[in-house]
């Protein structure tokens, strides 16, 4: 059986993957270190925020400290992304629950730049919504998430790098309705079988 030939764009989007992985991880709050976007390995990320991001005002700061793998290469294979969330408001949390959302793939590295000053729209939910480890949060408490899907339903079809989100609703206390309480960005490199 041949292997499939990737068309001959296909290089240099697995470089912009890469550049896009060096930047993502090294310019961007919250990112440490990356694998390399062919082997999907595991990456732990650290908890070091920089420079201000969109939800800096949240009453929820959300750290993702595991995404694995780093570059998804197969549907089938299970995508997890973990870390915390710490009430850094003055009223206590409660109900929460975390879930994934995903944006419009990024192909070009205008695109990149652009998503690098103005955050994408996460606008696709992502399977369903669980819970953190603790679902009420004193001010100044933080709990872990861990959060389990295939890779088929982040529905990443064309090649490229998707944003995504990882967003947590909850209630503020004396409020009567659930909402979004923080949320941070993250990216995911689409390139199956090393396009």
């Amino acid at each position: 059986m041949s292997r499939p030939v990737a068309p001959p764009w296909a290089s240099r989007q697995r470089w912009l993957a890469v550049g896009v992985l060096a930047a993502v991880t090294l310019g961007s709050p919250g990112l440490a270190t990356a694998a390399s976007p062919t082997t999907g390995s595991t990456t732990t990320l650290a908890a070091a925020s920089p420079s201000p991001s969109p939800n800096d005002d949240a009453p929820a700061k959300v750290t993702v400290t595991k995404l694995a793998p780093r570059a998804p290469l197969d549907v089938r294979e299970f995508f997890q992304v973990s870390g915390t969330i710490t009430n850094r408001g003055s009223a206590p949390l409660s109900d929460l629950r975390v879930r994934l959302r995903r944006g419009a793939v990024l192909q070009t590295r205008s695109q990149l730049a652009d998503a690098d000053t103005d955050p994408p729209s996460t606008g696709v939910r992502i399977g369903t919504p669980v819970p953190p480890a603790d679902r009420v949060l004193a001010p100044g408490q933080t709990t872990t998430f861990d959060l389990r899907v295939r890779v088929g339903l982040l529905e990443l079809r064309d090649l490229g790098v998707y944003p995504l989100e990882v967003e947590v609703r909850g209630v503020v206390d004396g409020e009567s309705s659930v909402g979004k309480v923080g949320g941070v960005l993250t990216y995911v490199p689409w390139f199956p079988g090393g396009a």
